[in-house]
């Protein structure tokens, strides 16, 4: 919101609440590096979003203890062809070479489409590109630039010695599942030492992954919960929209339902379940998360 002539009221409100922003950012920053636990003693991973190597420093400085999302399709935007193996392959390494061994990360696999769109890979107009050709949906129908991407990420992590987990998004179906893990499993067998650094996963982003993680969860190493797209999609309300932004709430019965059913499901297996989206950053949710 924007206030053309704030009254000295408001502007006195404003400034009071910045002073509080302030005073809450330096004692975060203060205590950044030590252990993220509850008031009972539990440890909790905190772990970070990146988009490019260049995020590694900053990211670890603030206490980061690991990358839980590697959003690698911002290799792909902005320029006018794909990031070819070689291109991949250094900057998938220099991240892990960054990390120090023990530290845990998540690659996502090429997200376009949806509000990404990539003029060069020829997707098309869409009248709803959020419902249409986007992440594994698009993997699938062109397997010679997933194949480039999978094979950069497993060399990488080969030969910097860091195992990785590599995730597949917009998951809706396991016959999708079945069809990537054909592909990666081809991958395995040019080198089977692959096997040894790369563990394989899903986005829970779409109410129905969750709604099937029974099914699911038998066919993946571990999974990672989406909250923004898991809560528009539940919700059938684009948190792009100001209309509707509103109605965009993680709090909401139905998302907690989806949520809890797809955490309780895995940890049954003994499987590991992580979270990323703006929920994940909000402590007024962690009682919930934490229940």
């Amino acid at each position: 919101m924007f206030y053309a002539e704030p009254s000295e009221e408001e502007i006195s409100e404003f400034q009071e609440k910045l002073e509080l922003w302030k005073a809450r950012k330096a004692h975060a920053e203060a205590h950044s590096k030590e252990p993220a636990e509850t008031a009972d003693g539990t440890k909790l991973d905190v772990l970070a979003n990146i988009q490019f190597s260049k995020d590694i420093a900053p990211a670890l400085n603030h206490g980061a203890e690991g990358v839980g999302l590697y959003r690698t399709e911002y290799l792909f935007l902005e320029r006018h062809e794909a990031p070819d193996f070689d291109e991949q392959y250094q900057e998938y390494k220099k991240i892990l070479e960054s990390l120090p061994k023990d530290y845990p990360i998540s690659i996502r696999t090429m997200d376009v489409g949806g509000d990404k769109l990539v003029p060069y890979l020829r997707q098309g107009k869409e009248e709803n590109p959020f419902l249409g050709w986007r992440g594994l949906r698009y993997h699938l129908a062109h397997p010679e630039l997933f194949a480039t991407q999978m094979k950069a990420i497993c060399t990488a992590a080969k030969d910097a010695s860091h195992p990785v987990k590599v995730m597949f998004p917009m998951v809706t179906s396991i016959s999708e599942i079945k069809q990537v893990r054909e592909q990666v499993d081809s991958i395995f067998e040019e080198d089977a030492t692959f096997r040894d650094f790369v563990k394989i996963g899903i986005m829970i982003e779409v109410p129905a992954a969750a709604v099937l993680i029974e099914r699911i969860i038998d066919h993946v190493d571990f999974v990672s919960i989406g909250t923004n797209d898991l809560t528009q999609y539940t919700l059938a309300a684009d948190r792009g929209n100001n209309n509707v932004m509103n109605m965009v709430n993680p709090l909401h019965p139905a998302v907690i339902s989806l949520l809890n059913k797809v955490i309780t499901v895995v940890n049954k297996v003994g499987k590991e379940v992580s979270m990323c989206g703006e929920m994940a950053g909000d402590t007024t949710a962690l009682p919930f998360l934490y229940a």
